[in-house]
């Protein structure tokens, strides 16, 4: 009975100490790990760092991961609604794994160099421009029940303000018509609650 418990003992050490040989092996091969470069951050990133937020109308997560990238944590998908040459049309925009910037003077956050399929095109890279700011602004503080002075404190809301073509050079903003590629084009108004979760 000892002897088999010794060897227990053995086999168990032996395991653990070639598990740490791999696992630094795998760190020191991670560009993560070994590389000392600086992380460009784009805009103040103080509000939405590591921030998850859920849709309410879908239930889905909005995760702001680092690097400025959207993380596949759920699936954070949005129409995109215009009107090209009188017909109404719909892009459905997946934001997992794109990149982000948060701008909190002017309260904008941009998903960049989407490529949308719009106006005759396909992956145009466009920067689609959302205002991200809390539903209600001041007064939170002064609600009594506490899970209601919660939810006002973290409800957020994004809503869509334009299109940022890169080339041509075109802005395309929510309610003004433009034309593009030889077709006229009316960017609708999309607008979503999301509840801050941490």
């Amino acid at each position: 009975m000892k002897r088999n418990k010794t060897v227990y003992i053995l086999i168990f050490t032996l395991l653990v100490s070639l598990s740490g040989i791999s696992c630094q092996r795998e760190f020191n091969n991670n560009e993560d790990f070994t590389a000392d470069n600086p992380v460009e951050v784009f805009g103040d990133n103080t509000l939405l760092y590591s921030k998850i937020f859920r849709f309410l109308s879908s239930g889905a997560y909005l995760w702001f991961d680092i690097r400025n990238e959207i993380a596949s944590f759920s699936s954070p998908f949005l129409g995109i609604p215009f009107n090209e040459n009188g017909i109404e049309r719909n892009r459905r925009v997946d934001l997992r794994g794109r990149l982000y910037r948060y701008n909190r003077e002017s309260d904008e956050l941009t998903i960049l160099a989407y490529p949308l399929d719009i106006a005759g095109k396909e992956g145009i890279p466009v920067d689609i421009v959302f205002t991200f700011k809390r539903k209600q602004e001041e007064g939170c503080e002064l609600i009594a029940d506490p899970a209601q002075r919660n939810e006002c404190e973290r409800t957020f809301v994004l809503s869509l303000k334009s299109l940022l073509f890169k080339d041509p050079d075109l802005t395309l903003d929510v309610g003004v018509q433009a034309e593009y590629n030889g077709r006229s084009l009316l960017l609708s108004g999309l607008s979503q609650e999301i509840y801050l979760t941490n």
